[in-house]
C-alpha cells in the first residue's frame, strides 16, 4: 500500500535534513525528485570489497522513480470484471509446439542466439549455509552451479555451439561467486556476471533511508527483486555486448530451479514467432494455489498477483479451477526488446512493498518482479509447461525430495523417476531441527524412498535409519525432550497413530505390483502372519479385472485378496454402523445399529467358474476316500454353451461361523438371524440352517434366554423384508455373498459406506482382522494421481486401525492402548458431529446443492480428527 498523502510532508522534512551522512563510502549526491529536496553523501574512508551505499547514476534515478511512483499510490489492484482466461493462442500448450529441427546444424543456429541468466542474487542463510545458494550440495556432490555449468557444457559440446552462462549477482553473492567461477576456468562455458542494483532500505516510522540513522553496514541496503534484472542487464553493458555478438534471447531463470533447463522447442517457437516475451506457467496444485497467474487484461496478456486481488475474490483467485496455471518464474526474453525498453523507460511493473525489521527498526524494501514486465512486451505469451519445469529447492523440504528415490541425475539434468505414479510430488513438513543443511543431512543415515509418499510432517528430535520407506500420508512425531529413532529398514504408512502410539508393525505391500512380483505369495504371507500375531489391520486393496490387468501389466488376472485371506483365516466379518448423531438415516426408523455377521469362507469367493463352449454335459463328481465317485448331472448344453460356476464350504467353517455370531450377540445382548434360501438350494444352504440349529441348542439356547434374547432363521428375502422395517439392534448371519451385499445396502441406509466397521474374528476368537468395510474409492484415487483435491471418507480405515488396536490391547491387558482407540474413534465422531466431515456426508446432511464451505477435502479432515484427539489426549495441537 503507497505512503498516504498525509505523510509527504514529514518526510520531506526528514529527507531535508540529511545534510551529512556518514559512513564508509565516496562521494555521491542524488535528489528526491518527487518531493524537490537532496540529501548528500560524505565519504569518510577508501572503498572496500564492495562499497555498501555506493550507487551508480543508474541506480540513483531507478531508486528515485521507484519511490516516486510508490507514493504517487499509483493502482495495484486490477478491475475483476475485465479479467479474462487467456487463450490457447496466448498462453500455447508444450505439447503443441512444432518440433526442434533434426538437422544438428539447424539446432547450432538456435542456440547461438541464446544466453543463459540464471538469477544469482540469493544467500542460503535460510537453510544455514554461508554464502550463494547457488553453490548448495543438491545431489551427488553437485552443488545447484555445477548442475546448470554441466548442462550448458553438454549442450555447447554436443552442438558446437557458443551458450554463455550469466549470473546476476547481489552485492551479498558477488564478492563469493567470482571467486567460486574460477573453479570452471576450463570449461567449454563463457560465465560472465553482473550486479543488480542495490537501494537503501526505508524505515517505516519517517520514511527517511536506513544508512541515514547510522546503518553503515549490508543491512541498510537491499537488492530491489528480480524485476531489477533487466535495468541491470542494460547499466552493466552486458546487453549491447551480447547483441553485438548476435544474441538474440536470454533465459531467464532461478538458479535454484533444477527444472529450468534449456529447452530447444520454446527457444525454436520464440524465433520463428518473433516473440519478445515469454513466461512459462504450469499447472496449478494445492500447493500453488498463491502463485501468480496470466490473465488476458485489457487486450494484453498480464501476470495477475495475489497482492492485486479485491479481497472479495481471493478465494476465487486461489482455485485451481478458474485460475488453473502459476508463473514459474522461467522466462525468455528479447535482448533487443529489453534494450528499447530499458532506454525508453517504459518498464513501470508494479511495486511490492515488503516489510523487514533491522536491529528492532521497522524498515521497508520496494521491489519489482520480472514476470510483471510481460505486458509492456511485443508478442509477449505464456507456455504452458510440464510441471517436470518447476522443481524449486527453497528448503531442505525440497532438497529431501531431489536427494531421495524420486529423482535421478542423468548429465547435469534432474530427472523425475518413472515409479513415481502420482503426478504431484509428495508435501514435505520438517521441523526447525531440519532447517539447516547440516542438521539435515546428519538426522538421514540415508534418504528415505518416498516413491509411494503423499505426504510428510516430522517434528521433534528425529532420526531417520538407513532403508526407511515412506508410504501415504506420515506424520512422525516425538514428544519434547525424546529422541525419536526411526529403525534401519522400517516402512511407515501413517498419520494418526504413530505420533502416538509405538508399534511393531510387519508390514505386507499388497498393491498390485508387488503382488504380480511375488505371483500372489506376499497375499498368502500375510494372512498366515495375521494368524501368528494375531491382529491384522489391512488398507483397502485392489481385485483387479481386465483393464487393471493391462493398466498395471500384471501376468494374470489375480484373485481377490480379501477371498484369499479369508479363506486362509477361516472367520466370519461382522460389520457394524458407525452412528453420528448429525448424518440422517436413509431408513428412517433405524435407531439402533445393525450387525452384519458375513461367514468370511468358501462360496463365491472360492468358487471355481468357467464358460461353457458348445454342446455338452455338465456334471458334478465327489470322489470319497475309498469309496466310488459320486456324480450328478447338472445341465445338458445344447445350444452354443454358457457359463458354470461350482463353489463349497464345509461343516467345520460352518459350525465357526455359528458360534462367532452366537457369541457376538450374546456378548452385545442382541437377538440373532440367520438368513438363507434353503426353499431354493434345500441342501447347501439348508445345511447352513441345520449346523445353526445344532450349535444354537447345544451350545447357547440357555445363555440367550437368560439374557432375554433369541435366535432365529429367516429366508433372505423375508429377513431384508424385515430389516427395513425394524428398528434395528439386532445381529445378522448371512452366507459370504449375502454378507457382501447386505453390509453395503446396510451402510448406506445409516449414512455412507465410509461409516462402517469391519472385522474378521477366526473361529479361536483370539485373531482378528480389521479393514475399511469399503473398498478403493477409484474416482477418488484417480484424482489424487492427478494432484488434484480430494474429499474422501477415511473414518472407515481410522476405525480399522482402532479396532485392531483395540483387539491387540485386550490380548495384551493394555489399557492405556485401549482407552487410546476409544479416544480416537470418539475424536472421529465427534469431529462429525461438529460439522466437520467430508463431501460424501455433507451431500446426505445438506443435499445435492451442498457448496465448498460446507465439506473439507481428505488431509484437512483427518487433520480436524487428529486436533480432536490431541485434545482428548491433553496434547497441544
Amino acid at each position: 500500500m503507497a505512503v498516504a498523502t498525509n505523510k509527504l510532508t514529514p518526510l520531506k522534512s526528514a529527507v531535508a535534513g540529511l545534510n551529512q551522512i556518514r559512513f564508509p563510502i565516496i562521494y555521491l549526491c542524488f535528489g528526491f525528485d518527487c518531493v524537490n529536496v537532496g540529501f548528500y553523501v560524505e565519504a569518510l574512508g577508501p572503498r572496500s570489497n564492495f562499497d555498501f551505499g555506493f550507487c551508480s547514476d543508474s541506480e540513483k534515478n531507478g531508486f528515485i522513480s521507484l519511490v516516486s511512483r510508490y507514493l504517487s499510490g499509483e493502482a495495484q489492484q486490477v478491475e475483476w470484471s475485465k479479467i479474462q482466461t487467456p487463450t490457447d493462442e496466448v498462453v500455447v500448450p508444450y505439447d503443441s509446439l512444432a518440433p526442434i529441427p533434426d538437422d544438428p546444424a539447424e539446432t547450432k543456429k538456435l542456440l547461438d542466439k541464446l544466453v543463459v541468466l540464471k538469477l544469482n542474487g540469493g544467500l542460503g542463510t535460510t537453510m544455514g549455509c554461508t554464502g550463494p545458494k547457488s553453490v548448495i550440495e543438491v545431489r551427488n556432490g553437485l552443488t545447484f552451479l555445477d548442475l546448470i555449468v554441466i548442462q550448458i557444457e553438454n549442450l555447447n559440446s554436443k552442438y558446437g555451439c557458443n551458450v554463455p552462462l550469466l549470473l546476476m549477482n547481489s552485492f551479498n553473492t558477488h564478492d563469493d561467486t567470482q571467486k567460486i567461477i574460477e573453479k570452471y576456468s576450463k570449461s567449454n562455458v563463457e560465465i560472465h556476471s553482473f550486479n543488480q542494483s542495490q537501494y537503501p532500505r526505508l524505515v517505516v516510522e519517517d520514511f527517511t533511508p536506513l544508512p541515514s540513522k547510522g546503518q553503515s553496514g549490508k543491512d541498510g541496503w537491499y537488492p530491489p527483486g528480480h524485476g531489477d534484472v533487466f535495468p541491470s542487464l542494460k547499466n552493466s553493458g552486458k546487453l549491447d555486448s551480447f547483441l553485438l555478438q548476435g544474441k538474440e534471447y536470454v533465459f531467464v531463470a532461478n538458479s535454484d530451479n533444477l527444472g529450468a533447463i534449456v529447452d530447444l522447442k520454446i527457444l525454436n517457437h520464440l524465433i520463428r514467432n518473433k516473440n519478445e516475451y515469454c513466461m512459462e506457467v504450469t499447472p496449478k496444485t494445492l500447493a500453488d494455489v498463491k502463485g501468480g497467474t496470466l490473465i488476458s487484461y485489457e487486450g494484453k496478456v498480464q501476470l495477475l498477483e495475489i497482492a492485486q486481488v479485491p479481497d472479495e475474490h481471493v478465494s476465487e483467485f486461489k482455485s485451481i479451477e478458474k485460475f488453473k496455471i502459476f508463473n514459474t518464474n522461467n522466462l525468455w526474453v528479447s535482448l533487443s526488446a529489453i534494450k528499447r525498453l530499458v532506454e525508453a523507460d517504459a518498464l513501470k511493473m508494479e511495486i511490492i512493498p515488503n516489510p523487514k525489521e533491522v536491529d528492532g527498526v521497522k524498515v521497508l524494501q520496494l521491489e519489482t518482479a520480472a514476470g510483471a514486465a510481460i505486458r509492456f512486451f511485443d508478442r509477449a505469451i505464456g507456455i504452458n509447461v510440464p510441471r517436470s519445469r518447476f522443481l524449486p529447492v527453497k528448503a531442505t523440504s525440497d532438497l529431501l525430495l531431489v536427494q531421495s528415490d524420486l529423482y535421478t541425475l542423468d548429465d547435469g539434468y534432474v530427472v523425475r523417476n518413472k515409479a513415481r505414479q502420482n503426478r504431484a510430488n509428495p508435501a514435505i513438513e520438517l521441523g526447525p531441527e531440519f532447517k539447516k543443511v547440516a542438521n539435515f543431512l546428519s538426522r538421514f543415515k540415508s534418504i528415505p524412498s518416498v516413491i509411494e509418499l503423499d505426504s510428510l510432517k516430522v517434528t521433534g528430535d528425529v532420526w531417520f535409519g538407513a532403508g526407511v520407506i515412506l508410504k501415504g500420508k506420515v506424520n512422525i512425531a516425538a514428544k519434547p525432550g525424546v529422541k525419536l529413532e526411526i529403525p534401519d529398514g522400517a516402512i511407515i504408512e501413517n498419520k494418526l497413530i504413530f505420533p502416538f502410539v509405538e508399534l511393531d508393525i510387519k508390514y505386507f505391500d499388497l498393491g498390485l505390483p508387488h503382488r504380480d512380483a511375488t505371483d500372489d505369495k506376499v497375499t498368502v504371507e500375510s494372512a498366515e502372519a495375521t494368524l501368528k500375531y494375531n491382529v491384522a489391520i489391512k488398507c483397502a486393496t485392489i481385485t483387479p479385472d481386465e483393464a487393471r490387468v493391462k493398466e498395471f501389466n500384471l501376468k494374470q488376472m489375480w484373485k481377490s485378496p480379501n477371498g484369499t485371506i479369508r479363506n486362509i483365516l477361516n472367520g466370519t466379518v461382522f460389520r457394524e454402523p458407525i452412528i453420528c448423531k448429525n448424518v440422517p438415516r436413509l431408513v428412517p426408523g433405524w435407531s439402533k445399529p445393525i450387525c452384519i455377521g458375513r461367514h468370511a469362507f468358501g462360496d463365491q469367493y472360492r468358487a471355481t467358474d468357467t464358460v461353457i463352449k458348445g454342446a455338452g454335459k455338465l456334471k458334478l463328481v465327489f470322489v470319497p476316500e475309498g469309496e466310488e465317485k459320486t456324480e450328478l448331472e447338472v445341465f445338458n448344453f445344447k445350444g452354443e454353451g454358457g457359463v458354470a460356476l461350482s463353489m463349497y464350504n464345509t461343516d467345520e467353517s460352518i459350525r465357526a461361523f455359528a458360534e462367532a455370531s452366537m457369541n457376538t450377540a450374546y456378548q452385545k445382548k442382541w437377538p440373532l438371524y440367520l438368513s438363507t434360501k434353503n426353499t431354493i438350494l434345500k441342501k447347501y444352504d439348508g445345511r447352513f440352517k441345520d449346523i445353526f440349529q445344532e450349535v444354537y441348542e447345544a451350545n447357547w439356547k440357555s445363555k440367550f434366554e437368560a439374557a432375554g434374547i433369541w435366535y432365529e432363521h429367516r429366508l433372505i428375502d423375508d429377513m431384508v423384508a424385515y430389516a427395513l422395517k425394524s428398528e434395528g439392534g439386532y445381529v445378522w448371519a448371512c452366507k459370504n455373498y449375502d454378507g457382501d451385499v447386505q453390509s453395503d445396502f446396510l451402510a448406506q441406509g445409516f449414512g455412507s459406506l465410509g461409516l462402517m466397521t469391519s472385522v474378521l474374528v477366526c473361529p479361536d476368537g483370539k485373531t482378528i482382522e480389521a479393514e475399511a468395510a469399503h473398498g478403493t474409492v477409484t474416482r477418488h484415487y484417480r484424482v489424487h494421481q492427478k494432484g488434484g483435491e480430494t474429499s474422501t471418507n477415511s473414518i472407515a480405515s481410522i476405525f480399522a486401525w482402532s479396532r485392531g488396536l483395540a483387539h491387540r490391547a485386550k490380548l495384551d491387558d493394555n489399557a492405556r492402548l485401549l482407552d487410546f482407540t476409544q479416544k480416537l474413534e470418539a475424536a472421529c465422531i465427534e469431529t462429525v458431529e461438529s460439522g466437520k466431515m467430508t463431501k460424501d456426508l455433507a451431500l446426505i446432511i445438506h443435499g445435492p446443492k451442498v457448496t465448498r464451505d460446507q465439506y473439507l477435502n481428505t488431509e484437512e479432515f483427518i487433520d480436524a480428527v487428529a486436533a480432536g484427539l490431541k485434545a482428548k489426549l491433553g496434547i497441544e495441537a
